[in-house]
C-alpha cells in the first residue's frame, strides 16, 4: 500500500467488519484445532489438564487462580457478588470459545475496567480484546491493557474499538507493519492524533506507514507526534519554521486552517510540498521544520509519497 494511500486510509465499517472478521476467523480456527488436538484451551497453543472441578471443566490449579482473577476484577468494578458471579460464568462460557484461559479472559477485563471500559460493556470488550489478541500474537494481559489505554486515550466506544482492530489487522496484512508494532504506536501517539483530528483507523494507518519504512514503533510515534504537534500549532513555532513553511507556499495561519478543516489530509498535502522542493533545498527546509532529531524520519516519509 502506498504510503499517500495509507495516511488517507480511513476504513469504512463494511472494510473495519472484514478485517474484524479475519481476527474472529484466527481465533475461531485457533480454537477448532486445539479441541481436535484434545482438552479445553487455556492459551494460544496450551491445554489444560483433565477437568477435575465438576461442570466448569477446570483443574483445581486454573480453578484457584480463575478464583484470585475474579477476587482482582472485583476490586475494579466493586459489584455484587451477584453481578461478579454471572460475569464469571459469562467468562466461563467465554473461554470455551476462545483459545485463551478464563483467568486470562479476566485479566483483560480488570485491565478494561482500569481503562475505564463501562461495566456493561465489559463482557463485549473481553471477547473483542481476547480474539485480537490472539489474532494478534500477544498475551491476554498485553492485549488488556494495550487496548484498554488506546480506548481511554482516543475516548473511542466498543463498535470504535472493534473497527479499529479491523483496520489494524487489514493494515498488517497489506503492509510490512505488524499488527503489535501499530498497537503499540497508536499508544504513543493516540492522545496527538485525537488533538489533531485524526479517527482511529486514520492515526493507525499513518503509524503503520511509518513502521513499514523501518521504524520502531517508539522512534515512528515520536516522529508522528512530532509532525501533528507542529503542524496544528504552527502560529506559536519560531521564526525559522515560519519561514520555512514560506519556502512551501504556505503562513502558519494556512497550515493550522488546513489541519481544522482537512484533517488527514492536510497531513498528505503538506508533506506533498516538501516533496516538491528540489534536492538541495529539501534538507534546509526540513531542519528548520522538525530539527535534526525528526529531520531523517520525514525526508523519509516524504521521499515515499506517491
Amino acid at each position: 500500500m502506498a504510503i499517500t494511500e495509507t495516511i488517507k486510509f480511513n476504513a469504512d465499517i463494511q472494510g473495519a467488519l472484514s478485517g474484524f472478521n479475519q481476527i474472529e476467523s484466527k481465533a475461531n480456527a485457533l480454537s477448532g484445532k486445539l479441541n481436535r488436538i484434545g482438552g479445553t484451551a487455556v492459551g494460544a497453543g496450551a491445554a489444560i489438564a483433565a477437568p477435575i472441578t465438576a461442570g466448569l471443566g477446570l483443574a483445581v490449579k486454573e480453578a484457584l487462580a480463575f478464583e484470585e482473577a475474579t477476587a482482582d476484577l472485583n476490586k475494579v468494578i466493586n459489584a455484587s457478588d451477584q453481578v461478579v458471579k454471572s460475569f464469571s460464568g459469562n467468562i466461563l462460557k467465554l473461554s470455551r470459545d476462545i483459545p485463551i484461559a478464563a483467568t486470562g479472559l479476566q485479566q483483560i477485563a480488570a485491565a478494561g475496567a482500569q481503562m475505564g471500559i463501562p461495566q456493561q460493556q465489559l463482557l463485549r470488550f473481553t471477547e473483542i480484546t481476547a480474539k485480537a489478541g490472539v489474532a494478534f500474537d500477544i498475551t491476554a494481559a498485553q492485549a488488556g491493557e494495550s487496548i484498554g489505554k488506546i480506548s481511554n486515550i482516543m475516548g473511542v466506544g466498543i463498535d470504535e474499538i472493534e473497527n479499529l482492530l479491523g483496520a489494524v489487522n487489514h493494515l498488517s496484512n497489506n503492509m510490512a507493519a505488524k499488527a503489535p508494532e501499530i498497537v503499540n504506536t497508536l499508544q504513543r501517539i493516540g492522545g496527538t492524533a485525537k488533538t489533531f483530528g485524526l479517527v482511529g483507523e486514520e492515526a493507525a494507518a499513518l503509524g503503520a506507514a511509518f513502521i513499514a519504512l523501518g521504524k520502531p514503533p517508539e522512534v515512528a510515534a515520536t516522529g508522528i507526534n512530532a509532525l501533528l504537534t507542529k503542524m496544528q500549532t504552527a502560529t506559536g513555532q519560531s521564526k525559522g519554521f515560519r519561514e520555512a513553511l514560506g519556502a512551501i507556499g504556505l503562513s502558519a495561519e494556512e497550515l493550522e486552517r488546513s489541519v481544522r478543516e482537512k484533517g488527514s489530509q492536510s497531513i498528505v498535502d503538506f508533506l506533498k510540498r516538501i516533496q516538491q522542493l528540489d534536492e538541495a533545498q529539501r534538507p534546509k527546509i526540513l531542519l528548520e521544520l522538525f530539527g535534526s532529531e525528526y529531520q531523517d524520519d520525514i525526508s523519509l516519509v516524504t521521499t515515499n509519497l506517491n
